[in-house]
């Protein structure tokens, strides 16, 4: 058994290390998405892999599409796939993704959890510019459903959005920096990401400081892509730093009290029961109806509006 895997995040690679397909394979190439910041950073767990192949792309910049369709047909050119391989991704509904997948040599596909979109995002067909730029790419994406085995879940019974069975993920331990859990154990973190990342950057900063004197924040862990240095407003855990994500460190933590807006890792500090506190934090621009947010809040321990602190701030 062979197997691709598509990795955006670190989660991705972290999620196919808890698969019976990563386990049993005997060649294993990972085709890592990159933004130019992070072209020469490894990802945690690359030495398990055969093969390395870096993407260079561009975050949110739908026109870089057309460059990056050409780099994986390079590289499909350059590199020779022998044989049939098991494809490993966690977001199918890209065109990038969906491109590799028609290829001739993956055999099967297999679904990795993305996060939220697990639990709210609705399964749709592709529609106006994506889906000239799929009949163009000659994509057809009921043939590449019909080879999704199955999707590998941290609650299946909660989701939603899936091709194919829906499986259990096995979750492996990391090894990680004892020091960084230390640090965290017991503590108050805000975690970037999620609506938190449509805010300006005036109303982040306004939030960050409303956590820090009403609350009393210990760290804030920002998004993978957040450029922003907020060192003089408060004491930054930077995972990227580290090689891993919160959801690696999991099984060291005792306790943890974690903020945030609906965020994939409070969800999953929940699915995999960690010793934790959440807190949600709302506003009416991101109260959407969904069963991941429904289901954050209603597991939280506390709840925090903060309508008046934006409409102050804009």
């Amino acid at each position: 058994m062979k197997i691709i895997l598509l990795a955006f995040k670190y989660n991705d690679i972290f999620y196919a290390q808890a698969t019976p397909e990563f386990e049993k394979s005997s060649e294993k190439i990972l085709i890592k998405f990159v933004t130019e910041n992070f072209i020469d950073n490894p990802f945690p767990g690359e030495d398990l892999f055969t093969k390395i192949i870096n993407i260079k792309v561009k975050s949110h910049n739908k026109y870089h599409l057309i460059g990056i369709i050409n780099d994986i047909n390079k590289l499909f050119r350059k590199n020779k796939f022998i044989g049939e391989y098991i494809l490993l991704l966690s977001n199918i509904e890209l065109i990038i993704t969906r491109f590799i997948a028609k290829k001739n040599i993956i055999k099967s596909i297999v679904l990795l959890e993305d996060g939220l979109m697990n639990y709210y995002y609705p399964i749709r067909p592709s529609t106006g510019l994506k889906r000239i730029i799929e009949i163009l790419l000659r994509i057809n994406f009921k043939t590449i459903k019909k080879n999704i085995s199955g999707t590998f879940l941290n609650n299946p019974d909660l989701a939603s959005y899936y091709f194919g069975k829906k499986l259990r993920f096995s979750h492996t331990n990391f090894q990680c920096n004892d020091f960084l859990v230390k640090k965290i154990v017991n503590k108050k973190l805000f975690i970037g990401g999620g609506y938190f990342e449509n805010f300006n950057i005036i109303t982040k900063v306004k939030i960050i400081k409303y956590l820090i004197e009403f609350e009393n924040i210990d760290y804030f862990i920002p998004h993978h892509f957040d450029t922003f240095d907020w060192s003089s407003l408060i004491e930054i855990i930077d995972l990227r730093n580290e090689k891993i994500t919160l959801e690696m460190i999991f099984d060291k933590i005792s306790f943890i009290k974690i903020y945030g807006f609906g965020t994939s890792v409070q969800l999953n500090a929940i699915f995999r029961e960690l010793p934790s506190e959440i807190v949600f934090i709302e506003c009416t621009a991101n109260n959407v109806q969904n069963v991941a947010f429904d289901y954050i809040k209603e597991k939280s321990k506390k709840i925090i509006n903060i309508d008046n602190l934006i409409a102050n701030a804009n």
